[in-house]
C-alpha cells in the first residue's frame, strides 16, 4: 500500500537499458478485447443502438481474474462482495476512440477530479499503440485515461485527464486532453461515463503513429476506483486484467505495460439493396401512354403464278392463225374490186 502510493506521489524515474523497449512485448494476449467500427455521441446518454455492437467487458466480484487471485488489489475490499458489476465498452472512428463505463454503484461519490480518480469513482483506462516489432512505439509511450464521476466541483458532469507514460525513461506526465470530451450522468443505483478521445493525442506522444486503421492492435487495461464515501478516500482499486503473477517482470510497474489486447474492427459491410424495377416514362402533360393490345398480323395474300408453258404455245398459235386469215381476207377482198 505505502509503495503503491509513494508511486502515485513521486517521480520515479526508472533506469533502463539503452537499447528500444518494445511496448508490446508486456501485452498478454490471454485476454483479448474488440472496439467496435463507429461514432458515438458524448451526452451521457446510451442511444438507442448506439453501443449495442460493441463488445461489454463485465468485471464482477466472481470474475475468475477476481476468483483466482489474479488481480492486482490495491485499498481494503472487505465487505465489498457485491460490489459491481463494472461494464466498459469501446468504439472508434478516424477522429476518436470512445469509451463507455455503465457502472452500478449503491453510493456515487462526486468528489475530486480526473487528476487524481484513485481517491473518487471513476476509472482509469491505460492504452498502448505499437507494433509487433517495436518500430511504431520504440520508448514504450503509453497513454493512461483518467477520469471522475464527479467535474471537480463536488457535481455531476466528469473530469478527464491523461497520463502520458514512457517506458524508456520512467517519466509521468498527466495532462489535459486537447479536444477531449467527458460527459457523466446518473442513472437509477449507478451512473454511466461516455468519454472521447482524440487520436491526435496518441500522435503527439507516438511520432511514428499516423492514425488508426482496422486490425490495430492496442495494450489495454483498466483500473477501477470505486467510493463510498463523498470525502478524500482510497477505498477499493483493482486493475483489470493484468495477471499479477507477471506484474513484477514489467519495468516501472503496472503503469508501464502487461495489459490485455484491444483490437480495433472493422466497419460492418451494408449489403446493397436490389434496385427498384423502373416504370414506364409519363407521356408529355403529365398522361401516361395507354396500353393497347397489339393489331393482328394482315393475312398472307396469294402469290401470283405465271400459266403453264403449254397454255402460252396455244394461245400464241390462234393468234397468228386470226392474224393470217384476216391477211387473207383482205387481199380477196381488194381483187374482187379489180
Amino acid at each position: 500500500m505505502k509503495r503503491f502510493l509513494l508511486a502515485l506521489s513521486l517521480a520515479v524515474c526508472v533506469v533502463l537499458s539503452s537499447t528500444a523497449v518494445f511496448a508490446e512485448h508486456y501485452w498478454n494476449d490471454s485476454m483479448k478485447f474488440t472496439a467496435a467500427y463507429g461514432s458515438v455521441t458524448i451526452d451521457g446518454v446510451i442511444g438507442a443502438g448506439e453501443w449495442d455492437d460493441a463488445q461489454a467487458i463485465v468485471v464482477t466480484m466472481d470474475h475468475p481474474y477476481v476468483a483466482e487471485d489474479k488481480m492486482v488489489f490495491q485499498g481494503d475490499w472487505d465487505g465489498f462482495d457485491s460490489a459491481g458489476p463494472y461494464t466498459y465498452k469501446i468504439k472508434w472512428d478516424e477522429d476518436y476512440i470512445y469509451f463507455l463505463e455503465d457502472r452500478d454503484d449503491a453510493h456515487v461519490s462526486l468528489f475530486g477530479d480526473g487528476e487524481m480518480p484513485w481517491l473518487t469513482d471513476g476509472s482509469l483506462i491505460f492504452t498502448q499503440i505499437d507494433s509487433p516489432d517495436g518500430s511504431m512505439n520504440p520508448e514504450g509511450v503509453s497513454v493512461h485515461i483518467f477520469y471522475s464521476v464527479g467535474n471537480g466541483r463536488d457535481a455531476i458532469g466528469g473530469d478527464l485527464r491523461a497520463r502520458i507514460c514512457n517506458m524508456e525513461e520512467g517519466s509521468r506526465e498527466t495532462i489535459e486532453v486537447p479536444g477531449g470530451k467527458i460527459v457523466t450522468a446518473l442513472r437509477a443505483n449507478g451512473f454511466i461515463a461516455e468519454v472521447a478521445v482524440p487520436w491526435s493525442l496518441y500522435k503527439t506522444y507516438v511520432p511514428n503513429f499516423t492514425g488508426p486503421q482496422a486490425g490495430m492492435l492496442m495494450g489495454l487495461s483498466y483500473v477501477i476506483d470505486d467510493s463510498s464515501t463523498d470525502d478524500v478516500a482510497f477505498e477499493k482499486q483493482i486493475l483489470f486484467p493484468i495477471d499479477n503473477a507477471n506484474i513484477g517482470d514489467v519495468p516501472g510497474g503496472y503503469d508501464f505495460g502487461g495489459w490485455g489486447v484491444l483490437e480495433l474492427l472493422a466497419a460492418p459491410v451494408v449489403a446493397e439493396p436490389d434496385p427498384e424495377p423502373v416504370a414506364d416514362e409519363p407521356a408529355a402533360g403529365g398522361e401516361e401512354i395507354a396500353q393497347t393490345e397489339p393489331l393482328p398480323a394482315p393475312a398472307p395474300q396469294p402469290t401470283p403464278t405465271a400459266p403453264a408453258t403449254g397454255d402460252s404455245g396455244v394461245a400464241i398459235t390462234l393468234a397468228l392463225a386470226l392474224l393470217v386469215a384476216g391477211m387473207v381476207a383482205a387481199a380477196r377482198r381488194r381483187s374482187a374490186k379489180n
